[in-house]
């Protein structure tokens, strides 16, 4: 059963052709490196894809698709460290007092205009 997920997995993750992307600069020409994630044809490169497919689920990295006329880079952003920002009970009352008159200021603005 794990066989067939994974399976399904790498089928899915070719079809988004998500691709690990680097400017390489080789004597004054800059080039973007693009391999993709899971390459069939670099074996040790699966074991790292694997990993870095991994991190993609559990939002420690980002897919981002850049369309353009040249054609499509579905890259694969660099290991973000999640943050939290934690708001203290005191602090509530005034900061959403705050957001709520910016919030007035900006629709009466866009009303003016």
């Amino acid at each position: 059963m794990l066989r067939a997920l994974a399976m399904a997995a790498e089928a899915d993750a070719h079809s988004l052709s998500i691709e690990m992307t680097q400017y390489v600069n080789r004597s004054g020409n800059i080039e973007l490196y693009r391999v993709n994630i899971l390459d069939p044809t670099d074996r040790p490169w699966t074991f790292f894809g694997w990993n870095y497919l991994a991190d993609w689920v559990v939002g420690e990295r980002e897919v981002v698709s850049f369309q353009g006329d040249g054609g499509t880079v579905t890259a694969m952003s660099r290991y973000t460290m999640l943050s939290t920002l934690s708001l203290t009970d005191a602090a509530i009352p005034t900061r959403l007092s705050y957001i709520c008159q910016q919030c007035v200021r900006y629709v009466t603005g866009a009303m003016m205009v």
